[in-house]
């Protein structure tokens, strides 16, 4: 036998063996019981697991139990089978429950709108547990399906809804623990006011680029809130004059702001918080900043560690009665005088004297100062705090005894 002979031989033989080992594969899926191969075909991406279907007749329906349904569209040109395709899924889905639904779509018009709140509505009936979605809409309002609203296996909502979202008379989310609002255009004052007070048991909220230009004043209040999250964009703002948001937060131990303090924040009965971002520019009216910051810092009562921008410091500084030859904030904040033991100033180019006179209280043990402090002029603090230099970070800590 020639060499090429001896080569098609070896190569026939090699398919035979992996041809084998595939069938013994195979036949070694086929005898497993029916509760792990659900459990297998859950963790691939959705189209995977319905593509399971086509293996043999076992499997033809085994995926229309899978818990979890995740659905991104992707080229326009297969929108309508992308629509279909979800429409498909959730007729076909048996009568178990559907843990967790993922939905990223485009709503371009009104058909789209009812399709949408259609499959929203399925999650529901399937007692659906997580729900997050995306919702690029062309219209200037949207509104999900009541039932959302009150669902009692909820206990995690996340979406995106870059317009004014209409809300329905009656939210109460008994078990929703974790709630993320992302590019929503509140309403009304009394509508956006029953979804934050419909909450009674949500731990972690964050409000991320949303639009407050329609409302006067709205608290938030839920017991068991341990973490807030605010992130506001300045191009979402026109309103001079704001939107009052009260919270209300005796649970609460973080609490972060990113933004230009369009709004006038203000915490009561914080006496759990620990630990507080404040990151901002202020690129509104100096005095306008002044009493929103001197607000918002006059709620932080028991706050120990407390990390600022160099624009949350300015706005500490036009808080400082100019006045006052002392440069100090009058009354000062209960957290200078009591429980703040860490200040962390980032993002600064230059820090002097009467930026950082009013932040250090009684009870301070550590300022530390973070990305490229290129000057420091302290000369209040000689004696009380010494400095410590390693690359581009700056500490000034109380010296002991």
């Amino acid at each position: 036998m020639d060499e090429s002979g001896l080569n098609q031989s070896s190569k026939k033989h090699k398919l035979n063996e992996e041809q084998g080992i595939v069938d013994g594969n195979t036949k070694c899926l086929e005898n497993l019981p029916e509760e792990i191969l659900r459990y297998i075909i859950s963790l691939l991406p959705t189209n995977d697991a319905v593509r399971t279907s086509i293996l043999c007749k076992r499997w033809e329906y085994l995926w229309t139990s899978i818990p979890n349904l995740g659905f991104k569209i992707g080229s326009k040109a297969k929108r309508k089978l992308f629509m279909n395709f979800v429409e498909r899924v959730l007729l076909l889905h048996d009568s178990s429950d559907i843990k967790q639904f993922i939905l990223y779509c485009d709503v371009l018009h009104d058909g789209d709108a009812s399709r949408i709140k259609a499959w929203i509505s399925s999650a529901v009936r399937h007692n659906v547990q997580e729900l997050v979605f995306k919702l690029n809409i062309s219209e200037e309002q949207f509104s999900l399906p009541h039932c959302l609203f009150t669902c009692v296996t909820l206990t995690k909502l996340r979406f995106y809804i870059p317009c004014v979202l209409k809300l329905p008379p009656t939210i109460y989310f008994t078990n929703l623990k974790i709630l993320s609002v992302r590019n929503v255009t509140f309403s009304d004052d009394h509508s956006t006011q029953k979804l934050f007070s419909g909450l009674p048991v949500l731990e972690e909220m964050f409000l991320v680029d949303c639009i407050w230009v329609n409302l006067t004043a709205v608290s938030i209040s839920s017991p068991k809130l341990h973490c807030l999250v605010i992130i506001d964009d300045e191009e979402n703002s026109n309103d001079e004059d704001g939107c009052q948001v009260m919270i209300f937060g005796p649970g609460l131990k973080t609490f972060t702001y990113y933004g230009p303090l369009c709004n006038d924040y203000c915490l009561y009965n914080s006496c759990s918080l620990e630990r507080v971002v404040i990151n901002f520019d202020p690129r509104k009216t100096a005095r306008q900043v002044a009493y929103r910051m001197y607000r918002l810092l006059s709620g932080l009562s028991t706050v120990k560690k407390l990390k600022l921008s160099s624009g949350a410091v300015e706005g500490i500084d036009l808080s400082v009665n100019c006045k006052n030859a002392d440069a100090i904030l009058d009354p000062v904040p209960p957290c200078f005088l009591s429980h703040l033991r860490c200040i962390k100033v980032y993002c600064c180019a230059e820090v002097q004297n009467q930026l950082l006179h009013p932040l250090v209280g009684q009870v301070l043990e550590v300022l530390s100062f973070r990305f490229s402090c290129l000057f420091l002029n302290l000369p209040f603090l000689a004696g009380r705090l010494r400095v410590h230099c390693s690359g581009i970070t700056s500490t000034l800590m109380r010296p002991e005894g």
